[in-house]
C-alpha cells in the first residue's frame, strides 16, 4: 500500500509539473510571436521611411540635373541665336541703307515711289527717281549679305507691311511673314519669329528695326522693318543631340507654344515640327510652366519621365530635358532592394533565435 501511494504520489508530480510547464510554453510562443510580428511591422515602417527620405535626396539631384542640362543647352542656343543678330547689325546700322529705308518712309512707305516714271509722266518728285535709282545697288548689297551670312531669304518692310526691297531669289513673302512683319514693326529691338519650315527645312525669321539715318534707338521711331531667314535644321538638330556625358534614358527636347497648342521641334525627323499634347501651367513671361515634375513623354510613347522646361525664347520656345523614370530611380530601387533585404534578415535572425530558446526551454521540461 505504501508503495501504490507512493506511485501515485510521483504521478500526480509528473503531471503537475507538465501542466505548469505548457502555460510557460504558450507564454513564450505569444512572447515571441508578439516580438517577432512588431519587428516585422517595424522591418516595414522604418526602411519605408528611410527609402522615402532617400528619394527626396536622389530626387532633388536629379531635378538639379535636369535643370542644368535644360538651361544649359537653352543659353547655349541662345548665345548662337544672338550671334546671328549680332551679325545682322552690320547691315541695319549701315547708314547708306538706313537712308535709303528712311527716303522710304518720308514717301509714305508707297511702293509705286520706286517706280520709274513712264515717258510721257513728268516727274513730280525727285525722290522717286532717286529711289528707282537707287533700286539695283540696294538689292545688289542686301543680295550680297543674305548670300555671305548664310540666310536664305531678306525683305525689307515699309510701314504698309509691303517688301519693297528683297534680295536675289528670295521667294515671294507669306502672308504669315507680312502679319509677323506688321506686328513687329514699331519696335525698337530684335525680335524672332517662331520655328516653321519651308522647301529647305527648319527656319526662323529674325525682325531688326531699321532706324533713320544718323539717329539713336531711344532718339526716332523704326522707318522700316528687316526680316531675315535662316536656317536652323543643322544647328538645332546638334543642340539637341545627345552627348557624351549625357545618362542613359536622358533625352533634350524642343517646344514651341502657338497659337493653337504645343509643337514638338524635331529636326532630325521627316516631320521636322509635330503637334503634341502636354500639360502644363500657365504661361507667363516670368514663371515656368513646365517645372520639375513626373510626366508623360513628350515623344507620345506612353512612358513616364522627370522633366523640366528652361526658357529660350520668351514664353514661346522652351528646351525640354527629360529622363527615364526607371534610369532616375535606379539607384533608389538598389537602395530599396538592400533595406528591404537587410530588415528581412534582422526578422529571419531574431525569429531564429526566439525559435532556439523555445526549442530549449520545451527541451528542458520535457527532460
Amino acid at each position: 500500500m505504501k508503495k501504490n501511494g507512493k506511485e501515485k504520489f510521483e504521478f500526480h508530480a509528473i503531471n503537475d509539473m507538465a501542466t505548469s510547464a505548457r502555460p510557460a510554453n504558450k507564454r513564450t510562443m505569444v512572447t515571441a510571436a508578439l516580438v517577432i510580428g512588431a519587428l516585422i511591422l517595424l522591418s516595414i515602417i522604418i526602411p519605408g521611411l528611410i527609402i522615402e527620405d532617400r528619394k527626396g535626396e536622389v530626387l532633388a539631384k536629379v531635378e538639379d540635373r535636369q535643370e542644368i542640362l535644360a538651361t544649359g543647352r537653352s543659353e547655349l542656343i541662345q548665345t548662337w541665336l544672338d550671334s546671328i543678330r549680332a551679325q545682322s547689325d552690320r547691315l541695319v546700322t549701315n547708314e547708306l541703307f538706313r537712308l535709303f529705308a528712311y527716303e522710304v518712309d518720308l514717301a509714305g512707305g508707297d511702293f509705286t515711289q520706286i517706280v520709274p516714271p513712264t515717258p510721257d509722266e513728268e516727274p513730280d518728285s525727285n525722290l522717286g527717281v532717286s529711289l528707282f535709282e537707287q533700286l539695283p545697288f540696294m538689292e545688289r548689297v542686301l543680295t550680297d549679305f543674305t548670300i555671305n551670312s548664310d540666310f536664305t531669304a531678306s525683305y525689307l518692310f515699309g510701314k504698309t507691311g509691303i517688301a519693297y526691297l528683297t534680295s536675289g531669289g528670295s521667294d515671294p513673302v507669306s502672308l504669315q511673314q507680312k502679319q509677323l512683319a506688321l506686328s513687329a514693326f514699331g519696335r525698337k529691338e530684335a525680335t524672332f519669329g517662331p520655328v516653321r519650315k519651308d522647301a529647305s527645312g527648319l527656319v526662323m525669321d529674325l525682325l531688326l528695326p531699321v532706324l533713320p539715318a544718323q539717329s539713336e534707338a531711344d532718339q526716332e521711331e523704326p522707318v522700316g522693318l528687316m526680316l531675315l531667314t535662316f536656317p536652323v535644321t543643322t544647328k538645332f538638330g546638334e543642340f539637341l543631340s545627345q552627348r557624351a556625358l549625357s545618362e542613359t534614358g536622358e533625352t533634350t527636347r524642343m517646344v514651341q507654344i502657338t497659337g493653337t497648342g504645343y509643337q514638338e521641334i524635331v529636326p532630325k525627323d521627316p516631320l521636322l515640327i509635330k503637334s503634341m499634347k502636354l500639360k502644363s501651367g500657365t504661361v507667363s513671361e516670368d514663371e515656368n510652366p513646365f517645372t520639375f515634375a513626373l510626366r508623360p513623354s513628350i515623344s507620345g510613347s506612353g512612358a513616364e519621365v522627370y522633366s523640366v522646361g528652361a526658357k529660350l525664347l520668351g514664353k514661346h520656345l522652351w528646351v525640354f530635358q527629360e529622363i527615364d523614370q526607371a534610369h532616375a530611380e535606379k539607384n533608389l530601387v538598389e537602395f530599396r532592394n538592400i533595406a528591404f533585404l537587410f530588415a528581412g534578415l534582422v526578422v529571419l535572425i531574431v525569429g531564429a533565435v526566439f525559435l532556439a530558446f523555445w526549442w530549449r526551454l520545451n527541451s528542458e521540461h520535457n527532460g
